[in-house]
């Protein structure tokens, strides 16, 4: 539900604003950007604190993304810097997870964090890291509540305890680097 510079190929696409499927009941973009309190909250906090670095945590696949989330033929500025970033922490903490724009490795979203991050507070960096899918259960964007709740989020005991674990140490990887990157 953020404003968005880019991403005007991806809209004419879907069949709605935000949404790769145009089923705006799973995705809840909100009359126009920031129209939503939760957005508008963010949006206000980045503005304020204009971070060098912001990384986004979803779950619903095994991905670390880039910007540009809407687009496949525009490129944020530090795009190298930020690929090479998700590349090497790939290497080092998450050798299953894939790396490129969350455009190409998931689907076109108009509106995101990130995007809005980069365009309109001026981060440098931003990373969207996708945690957790369920490997035993389908999306097929047709996900019952109990199916959603299990889909996305691991089940509590080990499996909770190791996505935390992998995790906590894919930022940290992350951090380590962008230290060693500005010195």
């Amino acid at each position: 539900n953020f404003p968005y510079k880019q991403g005007f190929e991806a809209l004419r696409h879907s069949k709605s604003r935000y949404s790769d499927d145009g089923d705006t009941k799973e995705d809840n973009p909100g009359d126009v950007p920031l129209s939503e309190y939760e957005t508008r909250a963010v949006a206000d906090y980045l503005k304020y604190v204009r971070p060098h670095v912001v990384l986004n945590v979803h779950s619903g696949s095994r991905d670390i993304m880039t910007p540009y989330d809407c687009t496949f033929d525009v490129f944020p500025p530090h795009f190298n810097v930020m690929t090479n970033l998700a590349k090497h922490v790939r290497d080092l903490a998450c050798p299953e997870c894939s790396v490129g724009a969350g455009s190409v490795s998931l689907y076109p979203a108009v509106g995101t964090m990130v995007d809005y991050a980069i365009d309109y507070v001026g981060t440098q960096i931003a990373l969207t890291f996708e945690i957790f899918a369920s490997p035993d259960i389908p999306n097929n964007h047709q996900l019952t509540n109990e199916e959603c709740r299990a889909y996305f989020n691991p089940e509590e005991g080990d499996a909770l305890k190791a996505t935390v674990e992998k995790w906590l140490r894919v930022i940290v990887v992350t951090m380590n680097r962008i230290l060693e990157i500005i010195q």
